[in-house]
């Protein structure tokens, strides 16, 4: 009920997370942002409600950068004593401009004490602005969760959000399981057809849902190039939690293309192709 309240507690976890790590085993230090792994969606779906999508975007860039600089076993930001948010400047910084036009005793800027606000060495800076023109392609991050679901874009010009009010967490959750289970069984024979039916229902939700609609929004559906033989768009997924473990890159309504003729899936319109942070593309 209090999203500038809650805002502020995921700054605490934040800066709690690489001090906390210190000392650890190597496996307890992965058991520990396992799970905590919600926490950058948490803050994306509070920045969102509050900002703009690039504000939402860079503080959802700073805090995978903790998560994925920890589990590559970053240098630095699990060095004994070092604290990735140590001055705070990124992420505090980044919620006081989503309220810059808010009443100026929100407590979003008056309870986040301000800090030095040099840039902090041990996490790369969030960089949302606009891709190098050498980057084929735009950059979509599909966050999943109970409250809300959403689209992140970058682009070479600009960054936008997309709202996928029907790419439910519940059922994410439950096509996952079902998932687990067609992969299974799809080597039993008895089982093959059941466990085929259920891929083809799986792929026509993430397409209905979540792919159909950030590719309208990209303008890929409705492009036709000129050259049968060009390679099709890039676009660079970024892998967030059940994007991460449900083939976005395979969603489409097979059926249809199959009796139409429509390249209606994301593999018939595009090269797909992963990463965990703008910070790793770049």
């Amino acid at each position: 009920g209090d999203a500038t309240q809650a805002a502020i507690a995921l700054i605490k976890a934040h800066d709690l997370i690489p001090s906390a790590t210190s000392g650890m085993s190597r496996s307890d230090q992965l058991q520990l942002l396992e799970d905590e792994f919600d926490i950058p969606a948490w803050m994306l779906v509070l920045s969102l409600s509050q900002g703009t999508p690039q504000a939402a975007l860079e503080l959802l860039e700073r805090g995978r950068n903790i998560f994925w600089d920890g589990v590559l076993k970053h240098k630095q930001v699990f060095a004994s004593g070092s604290s990735a948010f140590g001055s705070g400047s990124g992420v505090y910084q980044s919620l006081r401009r989503l309220s810059i036009s808010s009443d100026s005793r929100n407590p979003l800027q008056t309870n986040i004490s301000i800090r030095d606000s040099a840039a902090d060495n041990s996490v790369s800076a969030g960089n949302v602005s606009p891709l190098e023109d050498g980057v084929n392609g735009p950059v979509v991050f599909i966050n999943i969760h109970a409250l809300r679901s959403d689209a992140l874009i970058l682009t070479n010009r600009e960054v936008f959000s997309l709202d996928l009010p029907e790419l439910k967490e519940a059922d994410c959750i439950s096509f996952y399981q079902k998932y687990r289970k067609a992969q299974s069984v799809l080597g039993n024979q008895q089982s093959k057809v059941e466990a085929s039916e259920f891929m083809i229902e799986l792929f026509k939700w993430l397409w209905v849902t979540a792919a159909e609609k950030i590719l309208q929004r990209l303008d890929i559906l409705d492009r036709r190039s000129q050259d049968e033989n060009a390679a099709p768009p890039r676009i660079w997924w970024a892998t967030t939690k059940w994007i991460s473990v449900l083939p976005i890159h395979a969603a489409g309504d097979h059926f249809a293309c199959k009796e139409t003729g429509e390249p209606d899936s994301v593999f018939d319109r595009v090269i797909s192709s992963y990463i965990p942070t703008i910070k790793v593309l770049r």
